[in-house]
């Protein structure tokens, strides 16, 4: 009796000990399955039920505003010509916001004087914003702006951009800019702007696949505009350039601060600043561009690790406008350092001593220059 006994209670132990393990088994698969699921767009998106965009949920003046972690989704078009609206993401570290315009349409108008900030979407704080599928009609300073302090997993991806003569924000200035992208990411988006189209400007930041048709002033590819370029690591790669076909507009000084109406430009006024590359770049109606690169660099502005590379499909050559000669390549060095290359191909495009005549090189007492252009140095 006693012998049966042990081995009854054997048995249930053994029986227990099966069930649990399945249970550890089974609650360890769906652990796994959620982590997997949820790394897509971040840690807690998959806790949120998705919430519809629909016109009716933006107050009287024209805004919707997202201040916790989810997935939106438009439930169609949000606006029209006459009738425009606005987006404003604020949210903390713990928090993922995925925008989805499900290949929708926002008519937007831009967030100036009313919030504080001159886009049609706005994403700031500390947490991580993905934006995708999604068209904007119209736009401010930017269509949309990832700002510096959310996380680097951050995105863009399959937006495009039209008409941003619709919002010109700033009288007596240019309509707006494109997509600014933080520290973050985009990739296939079609960008028509007024202004800064790509801005890079954090390190990490990184675009791909974009195609860009300038229309106003700025330039297609910007690092560092307003002075503002930072850390290690901005990479452009595999972008379509399309040029503004007005040239007569705009700056007329060579040697000014802006890099206006340039294919790929930058202010560097910071030091540390490293990798910046551009790869697989097309510059297709180069003559509509003023410059093809820009350059400026500040008394305090470090730059290292500099590799542009661009092929100029219709060659490059000097603007003349309203009396003056406009060089295609400039660079001016105001006190700072500038290191690296920048390499541009094309059909007659030249190298070695040939491309001076087509660069404007200047730099004052105190910079420190390492840079060689198409094979010819300048130091």
């Amino acid at each position: 009796m006693k012998q049966k006994n042990v081995s009854l209670l054997a048995g249930v132990i053994l029986i227990n000990s099966l069930l649990i393990s399945g249970c550890l088994q089974s609650k360890s698969e769906v652990k796994e399955e959620k982590q997997e699921t949820s790394s897509i767009y971040g840690d807690s998106v998959t806790d949120y039920a998705e919430k519809a965009i629909k016109e009716s949920d933006f107050d009287k003046a024209g805004y919707y505003t997202i201040s916790s972690g989810g997935v939106y989704k438009f439930a169609g078009d949000i606006g029209s010509a006459s009738k425009r609206y606005a987006i404003i993401v604020n949210i903390q570290s713990n928090e993922t916001v995925v925008l989805d315009g499900a290949n929708k349409k926002l008519y937007g108008k831009c967030t100036y004087n009313d919030k504080g900030d001159n886009n049609v979407i706005l994403c700031s704080g500390s947490g991580q914003v993905n934006i995708k599928n999604l068209t904007i009609d119209g736009d401010g300073s930017n269509a949309i702006r990832i700002g510096d302090g959310l996380k680097a997993s951050s995105s863009v991806v399959n937006v495009k951009i039209e008409n941003p003569a619709h919002a010109i924000c700033r009288p007596g200035k240019s309509g707006g800019g494109g997509i600014e992208i933080g520290k973050g990411s985009m990739s296939d988006c079609k960008i028509v702007s007024g202004d800064d189209a790509i801005k890079a400007s954090e390190a990490g930041a990184s675009a791909k696949g974009i195609n860009v048709t300038m229309q106003g002033n700025g330039s297609s590819i910007q690092f560092g505009y307003d002075t503002r370029c930072n850390g290690a690591g901005h990479k452009i790669s595999d972008v379509d350039l399309y040029g503004n076909t007005s040239l007569d507009e705009g700056d007329l000084d060579e040697t000014c601060d802006a890099p206006n109406y340039a294919a790929i430009g930058g202010n560097f006024a910071t030091k540390g600043i490293s990798g910046v590359v551009t790869e697989n770049i097309k510059i297709h109606s180069s003559k509509n561009f003023r410059y093809i690169v820009k350059f400026v660099v500040f008394a305090n502005g470090e730059v290292s690790g500099l590799d542009i590379k661009a092929n100029c499909m219709t060659g490059i050559t000097k603007h003349n406008s309203k009396g003056k000669v406009f060089h295609p390549i400039v660079i001016v060095v105001k006190g700072g350092t500038i290191k690296g290359k920048i390499t541009l191909s094309g059909a007659g495009v030249p190298s070695g001593d040939k491309i001076g005549d087509l660069v404007k090189f200047q730099k004052s007492a105190g910079s420190n220059v390492d840079l060689t252009i198409n094979g010819k140095k300048y130091n």
